[in-house]
């Protein structure tokens, strides 16, 4: 970053984003936030992979303050979250065991019409085991193995038709 900027070259978004994450990857949090100030100061505007990133390294470090601080700030820019941001919040709650709290943040996640997928069960089948709540644990993996089975079933479906669709097609144009 220092070379770019000495030799006259702004960096975009994109560039920040790689930084941001290197930085998030060695658990350097602070040089992150700093960089990031540094690109809003910059009038270079964060993006939701930006976000995300934040949120996720704040979330592997156990800074879960801090990572609901950009949540907010992500609110208050109008960024719209997506099934990332929501994961890597269930995954930062679920780590700490603060099991009610990612329950909430699993129905804001419904709210936005996201729907639960592999990491989001497996995120909160190993919070709700850690914490002790094996049962519940235990019925949770329960229901994703059920819904698994949908999804590859309806898989299946889909290209059988999409099969038949095309060998019709071939058959009638040859």
């Amino acid at each position: 970053m220092t070379c770019m900027k000495r030799g006259g070259i702004r960096p975009g978004a994109f560039v920040y984003n790689v930084v941001i994450g290197g930085l998030c990857k060695e658990k350097k949090m602070k040089d992150a936030e700093k960089l990031f100030d540094e690109m809003v100061d910059r009038r270079v505007t964060p993006s939701l992979i930006t976000y995300n990133t934040l949120i996720d390294g704040y979330c592997k470090v156990g800074l879960l303050e801090e990572t609901f601080n950009i949540r907010e700030r992500m609110q208050v820019e109008n960024v719209e979250p997506n099934i990332i941001t929501f994961n890597s919040l269930l995954y930062g709650l679920c780590q700490a065991q603060g099991m009610e709290e990612a329950h909430r943040v699993l129905k804001e996640m419904e709210a936005y019409g996201f729907a639960p997928d592999r990491f989001t069960y497996t995120t909160r089948i190993d919070g709700l085991f850690k914490s002790g709540n094996v049962d519940t644990s235990v019925a949770l993996s329960e229901e994703a193995n059920g819904l698994e089975h949908l999804r590859q079933l309806a898989k299946k479906k889909i290209f059988k038709a999409i099969f038949l669709a095309s060998k019709s097609y071939f058959l009638r144009f040859g």
